[in-house]
């Protein structure tokens, strides 16, 4: 580029992301889950000395922020390797509710008013599809998406719900056109009806609390 001989690497650094050649993010993972990894023995210590919700404090510092940084362009990865993430993050809801390994944790996550990891993948692609329905994501990702209507004009219910592309990869069924409209797609007519992102987030939270 520009007469310089670019230098081929199997992974590198953006923004604060491992981007791996291959698009897998095995990389970004496995970077996050042992600084996630450290914070839940932090939590594991303190849990003796800290009530509750100084123990929510620290996990709200040290470890969703590294659940959430940049979540929907990394979470098309495979089930495998976002399970090692859902491990770490129920491990920290333990410490912080001092019980059990065995404890199941939906109560848990309800008590201190927190979303599992799956929960926070779909609120953060459906903030994104929020943007697309309501003009709000840049022209090129508006560009991408469409609705049923365009394409039958039949003014049915299910007529604002964001077109499905065909695909025939596994790449592409991961990618976050498919996710952020397949998750749309799947949320109560209330919510979706919403004014604003502040009160789409609000509703939407609530709900995935609510089915705990």
């Amino acid at each position: 580029m520009n007469g310089e001989l670019l230098q081929k690497v199997d992974c590198t650094k953006f923004l604060g992301v491992l981007i791996d050649h291959g698009l897998t993010w095995k990389p970004h993972i496995d970077s996050i889950s042992v600084k996630i990894a450290q914070c839940t023995g932090v939590l594991s210590k303190l849990k003796h000395y800290l009530p509750k919700n100084i123990l929510r404090s620290l996990y709200l510092t040290l470890i969703l922020p590294h659940l959430s940084y940049c979540l929907p362009v990394w979470a098309g990865t495979s089930k495998k390797h976002l399970t090692k993430l859902t491990t770490l993050q129920k491990r920290a809801i333990r410490h912080i509710c001092c019980v059990d390994s065995i404890e199941h944790t939906s109560k848990l996550f309800s008590s201190l008013n927190l979303l599992k990891f799956t929960d926070l993948i779909h609120i953060k692609e459906a903030v994104f599809a929020f943007r697309i329905v309501n003009n709000l994501a840049p022209p090129y990702f508006q560009q991408i998406f469409t609705f049923n209507c365009d394409t039958h004009g039949h003014n049915t219910r299910q007529s604002r719900y964001l077109r499905l592309p065909r695909f025939n990869s596994k790449f592409l069924k991961q990618s976050l056109r498919v996710r952020a409209s397949s998750t749309w797609n799947t949320l109560p007519n209330e919510i979706q009806r919403c004014k604003s992102i502040s009160c789409f987030k609000s509703k939407y939270f609530k709900h995935c609390i609510e089915n705990y």
